[in-house]
């Protein structure tokens, strides 16, 4: 059985899983947002210009139904998405990753305006709800060395 949750006015699937770098990374976006509701992550709520999010949600590095991303329509004055700072535990580096509303990103990059996030900053709030598989390699494209 499917569950659901409500989150900022739209429909989320309960367990709706973001999948990063060919597997490596497993951040439970439905988990995330949970938590933000019941404070048990801190976020805080920033807004981007249309030239930033273009590098949140990058065209050759994100893929996006063009069709879906102009038929949506956006309320700009809550957040359209989620953006996280995650920690690789084998090399130790941070870095910061859009894991929810990519269309919506890009919707916002087509009307050119700015939109809000909702920002995990702490890596440790971050463990809550990423998993890591160790055993795939943090590359960006499949035949990296």
């Amino acid at each position: 059985m499917i569950t659901f949750q409500i989150f900022e006015n739209r429909l989320l699937e309960a367990d709706e899983i973001f999948s990063a770098y060919h597997g490596r990374y497993e951040f439970n976006v439905s988990k995330a947002y949970d938590m933000i509701n019941r404070n048990k992550v801190k976020s805080e709520i920033k807004e981007y210009t249309p030239s930033m999010m273009h590098f949140l949600s990058h065209p050759e590095f994100n893929a996006a139904d063009m069709n879906k991303v102009k038929s949506l329509k956006i309320d700009y004055s809550t957040p359209v998405g989620l953006i996280v700072n995650f920690k690789d535990p084998d090399s130790g580096k941070t870095e910061y990753m859009l894991i929810d509303g990519n269309h919506r990103t890009r919707k916002a990059i087509l009307d050119n305006k700015p939109a809000k996030y909702y920002v995990i900053n702490n890596p440790t709030d971050v463990n809550k709800f990423i998993k890591v598989d160790k055993k795939v390699a943090h590359s960006l494209f499949i035949d990296e060395e």
